[in-house]
């Protein structure tokens, strides 16, 4: 009789002292490779509402009665070296999400909800030894295989995540019974067995245990349930793959696991013999695995792309998840846009956070441009700490200086800065607003029919002077005269990497300038190839939205003017920016500058698919609980937290996270004096 794969296993290794692994053995669990494997992002259901949670289930149990044949998801250990300034951490453990199946199934993954890819290949351990109870992969650590044999009681939605940091793999193979009549037939053959084991019991007056009963009313709504076709049954599989260095630490391991299972799951087993088959999933069934039956209902508490971690292929250092303790790489351009807002109290590490991150995201992508707004105030990003540009974000970041000196031309143009989209036609209704907001608010109401007929007959501001006639003409001429350095000369050149400084510009020109030099950086990026990654840091984003509310004595019409042209023309652009491959990083201090009642900010951070929220006092929590639905504990936490950390909400969930700075980083970066001083 021919010898089963178990009997060849065990023989090798009875006769194999050395445990080495037989050069054949994985032809003999060899079969049909899956053709179609996709990588899935993680969901943060813990970060998200009950609804949302809701809703991502109900998503996943229609990918699972849209499936036909035979799948497997997987979740596997990977780690990768990450850079942080000049500094590398090597070896940053995450887990990656995988699902494989015979067939393409796009159309069914598309259910998730969570962004994918398909991919050519899978992870997979290599083994060079064999042992009855363990398998040593190539990099010497040791790996044990374990089958969940018997389900518990109660499992919450996504219990499979809390195994993830234990686990090297957790693997869940589903197989849908096609066959209806059948599966009818096994529920009511089982129900039958429990209802016979329930009257024998009885008739011998034992008790009659409560979860004999719990099965049978399970059993009898899965019954109705499939008799209605409102679910299906699947088989399912479901196993745990432990890696250590060594075997004490294995052992340590499973007894965690065990310890993690609790109730959820009765008994598993590691079989001897067995852990090959086990790990390839190849052999005769009685080899590779037990099999137990549950109904969609069931399996959708399975749902395994539950991840606390935020970790994209192509992401960023952004600092370190607090409550995985492991690394978020962040990559803003996969998101739905690509717009940041960013919120913090003073002194809560606002300024330092976008110097780390985007300096690694300009380390990483030496193409990227980037355009950065100086502090209007101070130089923050064109200087370090000891003042010099050598020690600063700029010089980090390869960004030349171009500072604005209010006795230097810099030949931007309203008409040439202010373009309609796609075109070098003036957009003449912002050219006319623009100027509008710069004249004495005693007159301008009377001349703005004026002065929007004559930016319809000019494409430059020089043309604008000579069309322009009677009190039109001398309020021109006595308004604009402190802003003729900004419009006039040839447009500054700038190199793809360049940050502005307004400091040394006086107070009532620092806003204007802003926003002209953001607005000239615009019309530069949306002439670049779409491939090209871009950037424009804006580390005081109020004043870019509102420019000219910087002065004190600043009155509501003149204000209303600004607003006017400012909370359309740059939201807008910002909302477009993602067709250039661009991002934009808003920044701000006080909450209420985007989300107080008719705030000109709030059509900015609806177009900011990610946002970042750093320490904040209680009024300022009040309001962010309100708007973005936090939860309480997501409101302590921003009351309480320290400098460095934060909230990071994201398209796939929400994180609490420390800014993790390398030592050059705290150097140049960081503003406490400990710090500087290292």
């Amino acid at each position: 009789m021919k010898p089963t794969v178990v009997e060849k296993i065990r023989r090798r290794v009875k006769g194999n002292d050395s445990g080495v692994l037989p050069p054949d053995s994985e032809s003999v669990l060899s079969s049909p490779l899956p053709l179609a494997r996709y990588e899935l992002r993680s969901i943060n259901l813990w970060g998200m509402k009950e609804k949302e949670q809701e809703e991502v289930i109900d998503r996943f149990v229609q990918f699972l009665n849209a499936l036909s044949e035979r799948t497997t998801f997987r979740i596997i250990e990977d780690s990768r070296n990450v850079r942080a300034g000049a500094s590398i951490y090597e070896n940053a453990k995450y887990k990656r999400y995988f699902i494989e199946t015979k067939s393409e199934i796009d159309a069914a993954v598309s259910m998730i909800g969570a962004r994918y890819e398909k991919i050519s290949s899978i992870p997979e351990l290599k083994f060079v030894e064999l042992f009855p109870r363990y398998l040593v992969d190539e990099s010497s650590n040791f790996v044990q295989v374990s089958n969940m044999t018997r389900l518990g009681g109660r499992l919450p939605t996504g219990f499979l995540s809390q195994f993830y940091g234990i686990a090297y793999e957790v693997r869940v193979e589903i197989d849908p019974v096609r066959d209806m009549f059948r599966a009818k037939r096994m529920v009511n053959e089982r129900l039958f067995a429990v209802n016979e084991s329930i009257a024998y019991r009885q008739s011998r007056s034992w008790l009659v245990g409560a979860d004999l009963i719990a099965q049978k009313e399970r059993l009898e709504r899965i019954a109705n349930e499939l008799s209605s076709s409102s679910q299906k049954l699947f088989r399912v599989r479901l196993k745990f793959v432990l890696r250590a260095p060594s075997l004490d630490l294995l052992a340590q391991k499973k007894k965690l696991l065990r310890q993690a299972l609790g109730s959820y799951i009765e008994e598993i087993d590691s079989p001897a013999f067995l852990q090959l088959p086990m790990y390839m999933g190849r052999g005769p069934g009685q080899t590779t695995g037990r099999w137990f039956f549950v109904p969609t209902e069931t399996l959708g508490v399975f749902f395994p792309f539950a991840g606390l971690d935020l970790i994209d292929p192509q992401g960023t250092l952004l600092g370190e998840n607090l409550l995985t303790h492991n690394v978020i790489l962040y990559d803003v351009y996969e998101k739905e846009n690509y717009n940041i807002a960013l919120i913090g109290s003073t002194g809560s590490g606002k300024s330092t956070l976008i110097k780390s991150w985007i300096s690694r995201m300009a380390l990483e992508n030496p193409d990227m441009i980037l355009f950065t707004f100086d502090a209007l105030d101070k130089k923050e990003y064109s200087a370090g700490p000891d003042g010099r540009y050598e020690s600063s974000f700029a010089y980090k970041t390869g960004s030349s200086l171009y500072t604005f000196k209010q006795n230097e031309r810099t030949g931007l143009d309203p008409f040439k800065i202010f373009l309609e989209e796609g075109t070098n036609e003036p957009d003449e209704k912002t050219v006319s607003e623009f100027i509008s907001m710069l004249l004495n608010e005693a007159k301008e109401p009377e001349l703005r029919t004026d002065l929007k007929i004559a930016c319809e007959d000019s494409s430059s501001f020089d043309e604008l002077m000579k069309n322009s006639r009677g009190d039109l003409k001398k309020q021109l001429d006595a308004d604009l005269k402190p802003y003729l350095f900004l419009f006039e000369g040839e447009p500054i050149q700038l190199d793809s990497r360049t940050c502005f400084v307004l400091s040394a510009l006086p107070e009532w020109a620092k806003d204007v300038a802003q926003f002209l030099a953001f607005s000239y950086s615009w019309q530069i990026i949306s002439r670049l190839p779409v491939s090209t990654k871009k950037m424009i840091v804006v580390d005081e984003g109020w004043r870019l939205i509102a420019p000219g509310s910087s002065g004190k004595t600043i009155s509501s019409s003149r204000l209303a003017a600004s607003i006017n042209v400012a909370s359309t023309y740059v939201p807008r652009i910002a909302r477009t920016g993602r067709h250039y491959n661009c991002a934009f990083i808003l920044a701000t201090q006080l909450a209420r500058d985007f989300f107080s009642d008719n705030s000109v900010g709030r059509p900015m951070i609806e177009s900011c698919s990610t946002k970042i929220i750093l320490k904040q006092d209680e009024a300022a929590s009040d309001l962010l609980t309100g708007e973005l639905s936090l939860s309480q504990e997501e409101q302590k936490f921003i009351q309480r937290c320290i400098q460095g950390q934060g909230l990071l909400l994201t398209p796939e969930g929400r994180v609490q996270f420390y800014n993790m700075l390398s030592e050059d980083e705290k150097k140049s970066f960081s503003t406490k004096p400990k710090d500087i001083m290292l």
